[in-house]
């Protein structure tokens, strides 16, 4: 397989998959809503388009028949970039965990770090560093977060 484009909206990324599987290619969307997507309610995320490489061209001809403007480079997204997605959205989970359900954030935050310590790209001082930076506001944000929840509910009952 090979990535024609990346969409940001879930939608027109179906709708264009759908329309090239109609058109009898072969074709796959992966990828997956940003962690805000859930709780804003809308569509935005990074859905790439994969499809065969015998049909690359035709879905290429097809999107220009649309007036789709896709990514000119058809590179992969480089590992060491998906390292600091990883990291990114552990910190973007636990700063969420002092706010909004802290349990929840606090284990989708502890899985994306998890990404990032596996990822092979990154290593030395600067991994060890991020790794602490993140373990150190879970932690702190997941306690906050959870203190505020029973301070909240245990005034409920009164």
């Amino acid at each position: 397989m090979k990535k024609l484009t990346v969409m940001t909206s879930e939608m027109e990324a179906r709708l264009f998959t759908n329309h090239l599987k109609a058109h009898g290619l072969k074709v796959v969307m992966s990828g997956n809503k940003e962690y805000a997507s859930i709780i804003t309610g809308q569509d935005n995320g990074r859905f790439e388009i994969l499809v065969s490489e015998d049909d690359f061209e035709e879905a290429l001809s097809l999107s220009q028949k649309l007036h789709l403007h896709l990514e000119p480079n058809h590179q992969p997204t480089p590992k060491i970039e998906n390292a600091f997605l990883h990291y990114k959205k552990s910190i973007i989970f636990a700063l969420m965990s002092i706010i909004i359900l802290p349990i929840i954030f606090n284990i989708s935050s502890f899985y994306f770090l998890y990404q990032f310590i596996k990822n092979q790209e990154i290593k030395g001082i600067t991994k060890s560093v991020l790794i602490l930076i993140s373990l150190i506001l879970n932690i702190s944000f997941g306690l906050a977060g959870l203190f505020i929840l029973y301070n909240t509910f245990s005034h409920v009952g009164n």
